[in-house]
């Protein structure tokens, strides 16, 4: 009996396992393309704004840096695309962004 439990796992697992390739993860795909996107709002300082150089800084941006060094090993790799109170929902659940601050 236990012999004949053991195999009907195992063949579930084989044939579980032999189907669509499963899709990857949000943190797969942030370590694949060694790139972090992240959403900012860039009218909210001190949390998010435009500087004089035409680059987002704040709190915000700060935070996204942080998170892109933990993950990756470089503040640098990080994305940011303007989003707004009313887009940042939409942006993460289309794809747009991986993650918004």
């Amino acid at each position: 009996m236990r012999k004949l439990l053991c195999l009907l796992i195992i063949g579930i697992l084989f044939l579980t396992s032999c189907g669509k390739k499963e899709e990857l993860n949000t943190l797969d795909k942030i370590t694949d393309r060694d790139l972090l996107i992240v959403g900012v709002r860039q009218d909210a300082g001190p949390f998010g704004y435009v500087n004089e150089k035409g680059e987002p800084e704040g709190f915000d941006i700060d935070v996204a840096k942080y998170i892109a060094k933990k993950l990756l090993g470089n503040q640098d790799s990080v994305k940011f695309v303007t989003v707004t109170a009313n887009t940042r929902i939409e942006a993460v659940t289309s794809g747009e962004v991986d993650m918004v601050i």
